[in-house]
């Protein structure tokens, strides 16, 4: 897929290119949080071990 060097800006910001960088960063701070919450609990565990 080629960018073309001069896009005009309704090729730019068209709704699809926005609907699909919107579905990429829900996707990825989806990804984030579970990562967070995954390693919070894992942590926890680790600090009970320790006590």
């Amino acid at each position: 897929m080629l960018i073309p060097i001069t896009p005009s800006p309704n090729e730019l910001i068209s709704p699809h290119t926005l609907q699909f960088l919107f579905f990429l960063l829900q996707l990825s701070l989806g990804h984030l949080c579970q990562f967070v919450l995954r390693n919070r609990k894992s942590l926890l565990n680790a600090n009970f071990a320790l006590n």
